[in-house]
């Protein structure tokens, strides 16, 4: 694992959480609105494993922030 890919995880991981903030939701109703586990939301959120890109896209609209801004492509 290169440094770069366990940065970039992390990134994600805190916009990840910022996102359920923001949308007041825990793991665990995300997981839910996702159709996993809460053990895999939380590796994403510490940053040990990344969702895959339609997980992003429900991820995005379920917690209403911008797919762009959750993927770090643009900055709100």
């Amino acid at each position: 694992m290169s440094p770069e890919s366990a940065q970039a995880r992390a990134a994600l991981g805190e916009r990840l959480t910022k996102s359920l903030q923001f949308a007041d939701l825990s793991p665990s109703q995300m997981a839910d609105r996702l159709g996993i586990t809460e053990p895999t939301v939380q590796s994403w959120l510490a940053g040990t494993s990344s969702p895959r890109l339609a997980h992003l896209m429900i991820w995005a609209r379920a917690s209403g922030v911008p797919f762009e801004w959750l993927t770090g492509t643009d900055e709100p």
